[in-house]
């Protein structure tokens, strides 16, 4: 995660460009947060967080 942040905080004038086009361009805002929406429930939701927790009870991978 710090690495992340790090990335970031180096790259804080093209985030910037990044962000500014996502005001100037709704619709692609939009469809970056559905994707990401998609994204989010298919690798965290709660079925997928059981699953992987059960296997790790289990020992099954």
């Amino acid at each position: 995660m710090y690495l992340t942040i790090f990335y970031l905080m180096k790259k804080k004038e093209k985030n910037i460009e990044l962000l500014r086009e996502l005001v100037r361009q709704p619709e692609l805002k939009n469809k970056l947060g559905k994707n990401n929406r998609e994204v989010a429930i298919e690798m965290l939701s709660r079925k997928v967080f059981c699953r992987f927790y059960r296997n790790i009870l289990v020992g099954v991978e």
